[in-house]
């Protein structure tokens, strides 16, 4: 893909595997009747059937197609002030 490889901080590493394990674990929970999101504080699953599984599986179609999209629109603004 050519992409330039770039480095990131320990904080931003620390800060994205924290925000990504816990959305997971919040996206799971509302579709997987046997998760216990909220463990060792409270038993059971408050966020389950919150929004269909169908809408969940919409939702994150979309915000993936809007984060490729942003991520398209960052390279090609990259790739002509690099060419200026």
């Amino acid at each position: 893909m050519r992409m330039p490889q770039q480095t990131i901080s320990w904080t931003s590493s620390f800060v994205s595997a924290f925000v990504g394990s816990f959305s997971h674990v919040g996206l799971d929970a509302i579709m997987h009747r046997d998760m216990s999101p909220l463990w060792p504080f409270a038993r059971g699953n408050p966020l389950l059937g919150v929004i269909s599984t169908g809408a969940l599986h919409v939702l994150c179609m979309g915000l993936g197609a809007l984060a490729a999209l942003v991520l398209a629109y960052r390279t090609v603004v990259q790739n002509r002030s690099a060419r200026t």
